[in-house]
């Protein structure tokens, strides 16, 4: 019977062989990609944030 490992949220199920590095590199890629989506959205709310508030200071102030 072939060992197999559960991942750490339990979605999937791999044999042990060359699968699991398999496995874990695109699990990694993906964590990698979430990470540069998540500092993207960030940058662009940021931004919008500052065009408000000197949207905002130009009404206050005009």
């Amino acid at each position: 019977m072939a060992r197999v490992a559960v991942d750490i949220w339990g979605k999937s199920i791999v044999a042990f062989s060359g699968e699991i590095q398999k496995h874990l590199a695109a699990d990694s890629n993906s964590r990698a990609f979430n990470r540069r989506d998540r500092r993207d959205l960030t940058e662009r709310t940021q931004r919008k944030q500052m065009l408000d508030l000197l949207w905002l200071l130009s009404v206050l102030s005009g």
